[in-house]
């Protein structure tokens, strides 16, 4: 795709940052079944996904975009490939956004409370992990301190003292 950087240049710049910022949460996009991507290529991108220990990963299929470079490249992936390699990729960022955000259990953090739904409030902490709160004070747009207590869902959840 072009990238105007290496693998090397990559895992220094996530390591400078994580050096100077402990807390950060590194997330990434990442398309399965590129035009010419071999077993090799892809097999690299899993183990670095794996590696990085990203907080999110978005990841996709490669689809054909009308008047691309991509579009007009040989080595076009089958979508039984494109969905295997996409179901790997999703596989590793459960897990990685799971390992990521139990890190953080036990830890109290600012978070900045949006909404509440379902009886629960949802929020962000300041690095995008996703809280719930069963807290009966009203917290919408407010950034208050929570203990996260747990996993929750695709979060933390959290206990207030507002």
């Amino acid at each position: 795709m072009r990238r105007r950087y290496t693998v090397e240049q990559y895992r220094a710049a996530v390591s400078l940052i994580r050096e100077r910022v402990p807390d950060v949460a590194i997330t990434t996009d990442v398309i399965a079944g590129f035009p010419g991507e071999t077993d090799a290529d892809f097999e690299a991108t899993a183990e670095l996904c794996e590696e990085m220990g990203f907080a999110a990963m978005h990841c996709f299929p490669y689809s054909r975009r009308p008047h691309t470079g991509a579009n007009e490249m040989k080595g076009h992936q089958t979508p039984q490939v494109k969905r295997e390699r996409l179901q790997r990729l999703l596989e590793i960022a459960d897990g990685a956004s799971r390992s990521f955000r139990e890190r953080y259990v036990g830890r109290t953090l600012p978070v900045l409370w949006e909404e509440r739904t379902n009886g629960s409030w949802r929020g962000l902490t300041t690095n995008y992990i996703r809280a719930y709160s069963d807290a009966d004070a009203p917290l919408e747009n407010r950034i208050v301190p929570a203990h996260l207590v747990g996993l929750h869902e695709e979060g933390m959840a959290a206990r207030t003292d507002p």
